[in-house]
């Protein structure tokens, strides 16, 4: 049942199509998204303090926060810490207007943290995972710079959480 209940997590945690193992490729809805999935080196709580930090230190703004944890304790499943931040700057919403209107489907951007792990229901360490906006907004012509800064800017957030210095790719 635990192992059920992280999984169902894993996968509501950003709506995507459960995880593989590193490095390994598994086509999603659009075949080229790539996430990137971290192990944090704090606990949960920390975690999203840090993350959230993060975000305003690199010019973001917390836009929504979506604790999913929160949400399954008011239906009474009682289940590991999940939570979803949404976040952006409108300096990059009018750069990406101004190219391409229809990439407003991507934004804002989104990063996950989630306590435990969809392959160990007895694991305690907590993971921080978002899709790399340059596979984001391939499919939008013009975009490539911005979303390459927008992966920059990304990588710093999660750099400050990560147990490892590299950071793991895993395909959905």
């Amino acid at each position: 049942m635990g192992r059920v209940l992280v999984a169902v997590l894993g996968i509501a945690l950003l709506g995507l199509p459960r995880l593989g193992t590193a490095g390994e490729k598994q086509s999603g809805m659009a075949g080229m998204e790539e996430m990137v999935f971290v192990e944090s080196r704090f606990s949960y709580p920390e975690t999203v303090k840090r993350i959230k930090a993060a975000i305003q230190a690199q010019g973001m703004k917390v836009m929504f926060v979506d604790d999913q944890q929160a949400t399954l304790r008011r239906l009474g499943v009682k289940g590991p810490g999940a939570m979803v931040i949404e976040f952006f700057n409108a300096k990059y919403t009018k750069q990406i207007f101004e190219i391409d209107h229809a990439a407003h489907m991507v934004i804002p951007l989104r990063i996950g943290v989630m306590e435990g792990s969809e392959h160990d229901p007895h694991s305690t360490a907590t993971h921080v995972m978002y899709d790399k906006p340059s596979t984001l907004f391939a499919r939008y012509q013009g975009l490539d710079a911005v979303a390459k800064e927008l992966d920059g800017v990304l990588e710093k957030i999660v750099a400050g959480v990560a147990a490892q210095s590299g950071m793991k790719m895993k395909g959905h």
